[in-house]
């Protein structure tokens, strides 16, 4: 399986023409006894993504979707974990009307669903990134189908929960801010009631982050300066070591790409977002 999986590059015309015939024994080791050779079946599936999704063939790439959502199902986490890295790749290669022909969206969303309900604290994170790619991929026609409601009553409530009850420095943060600004972008009608409460809490997130930075640079310089003068040495590589190691500002960077977004979004809101923004974050 590593050697058909290496096999796709360089080598993909050839391999195309006998799809079925190649992926049938990989999809079979989906259920093999072993997780290890499970797993790899999932990178080899996830490897032909790419041409799959243009196979005219619509019974090979069911199969696959099919295929890669029923271990999602699977209580390892090892193949959780690499059934939704293989799902991702799939997606990306997809669009909303394949999937509707395909008839996989419908069970793709409750096999999330049941992610979120029943998976570990890092798969749920994983879930989350499913669920990420399959609403930027379906984009706003999510608005007119009979999949909004699922992610009205269940999607938008866990992941604003895990946005506003994650701590900071946890990978759940920033992932929830990131899947919060796919749903916002693609299925605006469910966010928008909650837009100010969003938008507040970013601010503050993006206040204290800036600020927890600024008093680490502050106590570093100090510490640093302090050092020097003891030693008796004007070199300044004790500051720059110092400042090395800083708290990282990557969640204001989120933070600063999510409001942004919903300033796109939201243009036309019913209050002054700008107002908004200066109320939380001041001047600064």
């Amino acid at each position: 399986m590593l050697a058909l999986g290496a096999l796709i590059s360089g080598c993909e015309e050839m391999i195309e023409t006998e799809a079925l015939q190649v992926l049938t024994p990989v999809i079979e080791a989906l259920s093999d006894s072993l997780p290890e050779n499970r797993s790899i079946s999932w990178w080899v599936l996830g490897r032909f993504a790419n041409m799959m999704s243009r196979n005219e063939n619509l019974e090979i790439l069911r199969k696959c979707f099919q295929s890669v959502e029923g271990k999602m199902k699977e209580s390892e986490p090892l193949i959780q974990d690499a059934a939704c890295t293989a799902m991702i790749k799939y997606l990306e290669c997809s669009t909303f009307q394949v999937m509707e022909s395909l008839g996989v969206l419908e069970s793709l969303l409750n096999t999330i669903k049941e992610g979120f309900i029943n998976y570990g604290a890092k798969n749920k994170l994983r879930c989350m990134d499913v669920l990420a790619s399959l609403t930027t991929i379906c984009g706003q026609q999510l608005e007119e189908s009979n999949h909004l409601q699922i992610y009205k009553n269940f999607f938008l409530p866990t992941v604003m929960s895990a946005f506003y009850h994650s701590p900071l420095d946890e990978a759940a943060f920033p992932l929830s801010m990131e899947c919060l600004q796919s749903l916002a972008c693609n299925v605006p009608s469910i966010v928008e009631p909650y837009v100010k409460e969003l938008l507040t809490r970013s601010c503050e997130v993006l206040a204290e982050t800036l600020s927890d930075y600024q008093e680490a640079l502050t106590d570093a310089t100090e510490d640093a300066l302090q050092q020097q003068e003891i030693n008796g040495n004007g070199n300044s590589n004790n500051v720059r070591n110092a400042h090395g190691a800083l708290p990282s500002l990557s969640n204001a960077e989120t933070a600063m790409e999510f409001i942004s977004g919903i300033i796109a979004t939201f243009a036309n809101a019913s209050f002054d977002v700008l107002e908004l923004v200066d109320a939380v974050y001041g001047e600064d």
